[in-house]
């Protein structure tokens, strides 16, 4: 990208630390949030806001993200054309543009949701400002990102996970316990974080002039490589947040604040997995299948990821009240079996499928995750409507599960991806061999003044798995380990990595 008389390696390896320690510091800091806001908001105050912020995240999702996207898979070849400060200009322009026209959609939306009051006017004001600033936001980190700053790129991304959550508390304590309040901190939260990256943002651009900018990027590139984007984003919405609005309708809105606040507990150690593996594994394999020049196998990752989610995960689920009384301020957001362990089994195959889908960026083709996620998106939506009304919140966690399932299913049968039949009946076993752990470790007592049972549980847990792990899925893992090229060194990102 940048010419640089450092060595590839030891700068390589200081970047892979950068985003290591920002991925870890931003999953911390999602887990900090949700203690800190669950303390200054109530189940129903928390349901109103996550549906206010869930629209915000919509129109980001759909009509912002695509154009975004699109930046940082041209950026690095814009730099070479010497057209990249033309690029960052006319995305960040669209991206402005794009962000209007859904502000101006939303507003009969939200007149018609929640009436012709102040509140109103109120969401969609701090609304607005969320969006537009956190467009600019994000424009900066993902150049940074992809220009190698990765020092920037962590900080200003650490910086806006922990901040968000300190603002909301802040503004609901001193504004007032409503949704204009919780929406203005995040408001305040993504205006501050665009103005720190600023400078660092105007540094960018003198550096582009000092190189020569002698050419313009052509624009139609960036529509027609974004085009499939905006479908999978929005499919990737409707799966992944639509089933809080279903809640909403039949259960209330204190109910769907439990399930979110559910939700989070669920996903926050499967979240923290792959926000660190990812980052390292995703371009392992994208170099090792360049050097090859074609798809590679992707058992060892495959595994790797699956044998150390399972281990976190049943960790979680030997005792999933235990997570919850740490994240989550109020009892009254517990869920325990009903939420927690079909989120995280869900949330795990969606890494797995996040694994699958490299066979996607690898060899290019994107419209059969639009075809993936249009057929994961209508069946979770349909599932939630039929079972919601049905069994309440917890058939929503039902649902996740079930298409995250059908996800994975679907990317493997699209892509054909090179990972052997019996890497797959390794994980089924593994499988198995966790969920009878965890049925056998919960039958240990425990007294709630005594922690040495529920230490008993997890030790049981840990070890017995580990043991049969390594017996299982040690060769595969270890065989991966040597077949990596060896000048490669984590500095790119990929799915599920910054």
């Amino acid at each position: 990208m940048r010419g640089s008389s450092e060595a590839p390696g030891p700068r390589a390896s200081r970047e892979a630390a950068w985003i290591l320690a920002g991925r870890f510091a931003f999953g911390v800091a999602g887990i900090v949030g949700l203690k800190i806001q669950t303390a200054v908001m109530d189940p129903d105050l928390f349901g109103r806001f996550s549906l206010a912020f869930g629209a915000v995240a919509l129109v980001s999702g759909f009509l912002v993200s695509p154009l975004g996207h699109t930046q940082n898979h041209f950026l690095a070849e814009a730099v070479r054309q010497r057209s990249a400060a033309s690029l960052l200009r006319s995305v960040l322009r669209w991206t402005n543009l794009l962000a209007v026209a859904g502000i101006a959609a939303g507003v009969p939306v939200a007149l018609g949701v929640w009436g012709a009051q102040t509140e109103t006017g109120w969401i969609l004001v701090a609304g607005s400002v969320a969006l537009l600033a956190g467009n600019f936001r994000d424009r900066q980190q993902g150049a940074f990102n992809t220009y190698r700053w990765r020092g920037r790129y962590a900080i200003l991304a650490a910086t806006d996970a922990w901040l968000r959550p300190l603002l909301i508390a802040a503004a609901v304590v001193t504004l007032g316990a409503s949704v204009g309040s919780a929406m203005t901190g995040v408001a305040v939260g993504a205006v501050l974080v665009a103005l720190a990256g600023w400078p660092w943002w105007r540094a960018l651009f003198r550096e582009f002039a000092a190189a020569g900018e002698p050419t313009t990027f052509e624009p139609l590139r960036l529509w027609k490589y974004s085009g499939p984007y905006f479908g999978i984003f929005l499919l990737t919405w409707i799966s992944s947040i639509s089933d809080r609005y279903v809640v909403s309708y039949f259960a209330g809105a204190a109910e769907a604040g439990r399930y979110v606040a559910g939700y989070q507990v669920g996903a926050a150690v499967p979240m923290l997995l792959a926000s660190a593996f990812f980052p390292i594994f995703s371009p392992i394999i994208l170099q090792a299948a360049a050097v090859r020049g074609r798809p590679v196998p992707l058992d060892a990752v495959l595994l790797l990821f699956a044998t150390l989610g399972l281990l976190l995960g049943g960790m979680v689920v030997v005792e999933p009240d235990s997570l919850g009384r740490v994240l989550l301020s109020r009892s009254e957001f517990l869920s325990g079996d009903e939420i927690v362990p079909w989120v995280l089994a869900g949330i795990m195959l969606l890494g797995l499928q996040q694994v699958v889908e490299h066979q996607a960026y690898v060899t290019r083709r994107s419209l059969g995750l639009l075809a993936v996620g249009g057929t994961v998106a209508v069946f979770n939506l349909t599932l939630n409507l039929i079972m919601v009304p049905l069994f309440g919140s917890r058939a929503a966690a039902w649902s996740t599960a079930a298409t995250y399932a059908l996800n994975l299913v679907a990317t493997v049968f699209v892509y054909r991806p090179s990972i052997a039949v019996v890497s797959w009946m390794r994980i089924a076993g593994l499988t198995g061999w966790a969920i009878v752990l965890v049925v056998a470790s919960r039958a240990i007592p425990v007294r709630e003044a005594v922690s040495w049972g529920l230490l008993a549980r997890e030790g049981t847990f840990v070890v017995a798995f580990a043991t049969v792990a390594a017996v299982i899925a040690g060769d595969t893992i270890r065989k991966g380990y040597r077949e990596i090229p060896r000048s490669q060194t984590p500095t790119q990102g990929g799915p599920g990595a910054p």
